[in-house]
């Protein structure tokens, strides 16, 4: 007898080669997951790390500072200093919070977790507020008081992610070259809802000029009528409330192509269409599914697994087809949207 072309006879045999198949795999990873601590059964949550494996070294087979990765990219480091501050909580220290610091964290100029304990090993500040979500607007003005209070003249963009974002820094610092830290500009994943000029979306993450973050601190959080008092509201929205009533600009992240970089889902769902209906409808710039998606010069993808985390780092920064080069102009173009632009950028734009 047969059943869509393979003999009951030959079934178990078909299976047993299956199981062996995916045996044979998972064998592969045991080096990858021996550095971790797996408590009971694996799952995504509960792979977490090592602390004996210092500096997260045994994380990766290739050194962060290959020739290959310290060209061009330091210079560009130096002169668009980026603090990213990253909101968690402490019972995802040790299996979130900790990937993002050997992996893209490392890549910042400065890594802050914002947190409610103070962790060494990751170098979180406690900032007092203890939320389930760990993504609060409470803990966002405090960690806005903290940047003002200790970090404002020391960086020029202040970046704001979360324990589930992957970041490429270096295409976020080639965006932000063309903008100057001292004009309030606010830059991100943009969503049409709740407030007119929209809000960008706190998953795919924003980043804040310097000047930004000076007007609300200075001139926003002390005002109720600007920025919401308390710890009501949707965290991204009231950000994007404040930000709004001090005069910050909205800046428009899209390449001059007008192909977005920053995501609030993962690349698969960008790429295979997979995504929802409400991402579309909100969004405030339409853009593409498919291979078409996304801007070759991408900045940050969400809702990332740790397993997820290396796969990327190794995708992007150590996978290289040879005889492959980039030729991008620099600083990077301007994005369609010229209601977007600072005036003064515009009048200093190159005629064409």
């Amino acid at each position: 007898m047969r059943f869509r072309g393979v003999s009951l006879n030959t079934a178990p045999t078909l299976v047993i080669a299956m199981m062996f198949g995916c045996m044979i795999a998972n064998l592969s990873q045991l080096p990858y997951l021996a550095n971790y601590t797996i408590n009971s059964r694996w799952t995504e949550e509960r792979m977490t790390y090592d602390p004996e494996v210092k500096d997260g070294k045994a994380l990766t087979y290739h050194d962060h500072d290959e020739k290959h990765h310290r060209e061009e990219v330091v210079e560009v480091a130096q002169k668009v200093r980026v603090l990213c501050w990253v909101l968690t909580s402490p019972d995802r220290h040790q299996n979130k919070a900790v990937h993002v610091k050997v992996t893209w964290g490392k890549r910042c100029n400065k890594l802050i977790f914002m947190s409610s304990a103070d962790d060494a090993s990751i170098g979180s500040v406690n900032l007092g507020h203890y939320e389930k979500n760990p993504t609060s607007w409470n803990k966002t003005k405090a960690a806005l008081n903290y940047l003002y209070d200790n970090h404002l003249d020391d960086y020029d963009w202040f970046f704001r992610g979360d324990d589930t974002t992957f970041v490429i820094m270096e295409n976020m610092r080639y965006m932000l070259s063309t903008y100057d830290p001292d004009h309030p500009i606010y830059l991100g994943s943009r969503i049409r809802r709740f407030i007119p000029q929209g809000y960008m979306s706190g998953d795919a993450g924003c980043v804040l000029s310097r000047e930004a973050v000076r007007q609300v601190v200075e001139v926003g959080l002390p005002d109720a009528t600007k920025c919401t008092s308390g710890s009501r509201g949707i965290e991204d929205v009231e950000l994007g409330k404040c930000l709004v009533n001090v005069g910050v600009t909205f800046g428009d992240s899209r390449d001059s192509m007008g192909r977005p970089r920053f995501f609030q889902l993962s690349p698969k769902r960008h790429i295979s269409g997979s995504v929802p209906t409400w991402y579309r409808d909100f969004a405030y710039y339409k853009h593409d599914q498919g291979l078409g998606c996304c801007s070759d010069t991408a900045i940050t993808f969400h809702s990332i697994t740790p397993r997820e985390m290396y796969e990327m780092n190794y995708l992007v920064y150590h996978l290289k087809p040879y005889g492959i080069t980039h030729r991008d102009p620099f600083p990077a173009p301007l994005p369609p949207d010229i209601n977007s632009i600072p005036t003064q950028l515009l009048k200093n734009k190159p005629k064409t």
